[in-house]
């Protein structure tokens, strides 16, 4: 029985990496897993599963390795260098679009919000305008009324003032050495 890190060691691989597999390969080491608190230990069985998947990943990381090379064999090294830009132009191009796409849905977010807060002025402008227009109604009501008080108070002021001319006569028969009386 070997802990998850004693394979790896011997995988020439990091322990996450044999944690991983552990957890991917679930369904199959179920049989081949004891636990010892929170210790994992696996049996001779479940490590060569382990081993032979790893084992797997080498053989195909060395048939990637054979196939460039026979591709670098059968090609000029102009044409292996044009793949290769080729396939840098097309990821950057790849990257170039998931930008352009992430900004216009940005882009088309902002203009929604722009375009609900425009609304939203609208209608308080809306408000404010109507606002404005009951202030100058009630406004002209108000200078209407001020001009009848005034009118009324002129003619009030004219009516005091006839009187007084009326009264004038009558104190003006007063003897002259009476001028300190009133």
């Amino acid at each position: 029985m070997k802990s998850p890190y004693q394979i790896a060691k011997e995988c020439g691989v990091s322990s996450q990496a044999v944690y991983q597999k552990i957890d991917r390969m679930k369904e199959q080491l179920t049989t081949h897993i004891q636990r010892d608190g929170k210790k994992i230990l696996i049996d001779e069985q479940g490590e060569t599963l382990l081993k032979s998947t790893f084992l797997n990943l080498v053989e195909q990381e060395i048939e990637q390795a054979k196939q460039i090379v026979e591709q670098a064999v059968e090609y000029p090294v102009e044409q292996v260098v044009e793949q290769g830009l080729l396939k840098q132009l097309n990821t950057e191009n790849e990257y170039l679009r998931e930008q352009n796409n992430t900004l216009m849905q940005e882009l088309s977010r902002e203009r929604q919000e722009a375009s609900k807060e425009r609304e939203q002025n609208q209608t308080n402008l809306e408000r404010e305008r109507e606002h404005s227009r009951q202030q100058a109604e009630r406004l002209s009501e108000l200078s209407e009324k001020l001009f009848e008080l005034t009118r009324n108070s002129q003619v009030l002021l004219k009516q005091e003032q006839d009187k007084s001319t009326l009264l004038l006569p009558e104190q003006t028969k007063r003897q002259f050495w009476q001028f300190w009386k009133k």
